[in-house]
């Protein structure tokens, strides 16, 4: 049906009318125009909708108050949650990579000797002596493993450099250690995806002697036992 919006209101020349009517052909071709990409849009929009209950579009991202949890409309799988029921997905969980932040705020630093390795996203100290001094903790000697010599320390001489990783309740956790060589040389080693690709000299928690233990140099990578009462940086691990 086409309702003519075109009026004459006067005796017109022919002339004029030829004009007149001119005008309102191109009116309702353009009105034509308007209806038909109005309904070529609701059909795409229609098209697009491959979501139901409720109804979404590829793309769209709702919140379900019903299971506590975000979810996104997806081609294949309809509605697909981003995460489980009040809580969301560990990036950390199954396979990550080096250099993950985990759901509760950690990196991960990769395996070690069939453990998964874990470290805080910055370092907890930037200058403190490994402490201790005057005092041998032979036990304390392991360059694999940091978790037994903080033990280890802890026991013998609670030191300033195990202390901060040992009484640290970072991230939820309690269970922080000072790293051991190994465990330093495999964090330089993937010292780019764990933003530590810089030159600052960190403890270990090896100990050398009554007056010496052992620090670790990020700009090359190398090792030296040096006095106790030095002052170096500190960045504690997990497993």
């Amino acid at each position: 049906m086409t309702i003519h919006l075109c009026f004459y209101s006067r005796v017109i020349t022919k002339p004029d009318k030829s004009k007149n009517h001119a005008r309102c052909v191109m009116f309702h071709f353009f009105t034509a125009f308007i209806i038909l990409s109005f309904a070529l849009l609701l059909k795409t929009s229609h098209a697009n909708a491959q979501c139901a209950n409720p109804a979404g579009s590829i793309g769209d991202i709702v919140y379900n108050s019903t299971h506590d949890a975000f979810q996104g409309c997806t081609t294949v799988n309809g509605w697909v949650a981003f995460h489980k029921p009040g809580g969301v997905v560990d990036p950390c969980a199954g396979t990550p990579n080096i250099g993950d932040t985990c759901a509760d705020g950690t990196l991960y630093a990769g395996n070690l000797s069939g453990t998964d390795r874990y470290i805080t996203p910055a370092d907890d100290s930037t200058g403190v002596v490994w402490g201790c001094s005057g005092t041998n903790i032979p036990a304390a000697n392991s360059t694999t493993d940091g978790e037994a010599n903080t033990d280890q320390i802890m026991l013998a001489c609670p030191s300033a450099a195990a202390s901060i990783c040992a009484n640290s309740t970072a991230h939820g956790h309690n269970d922080w250690y000072l790293p051991a060589l190994a465990e330093y040389t495999h964090l330089h080693t993937n010292r780019v995806a764990l933003g530590m690709n810089y030159g600052f000299t960190h403890w270990t928690s090896q100990n050398s002697s009554s007056t010496q233990a052992t620090r670790f140099r990020f700009s090359d990578g190398t090792n030296f036992i040096v006095l106790k009462n030095t002052s170096f940086y500190v960045r504690c691990m997990r497993k």
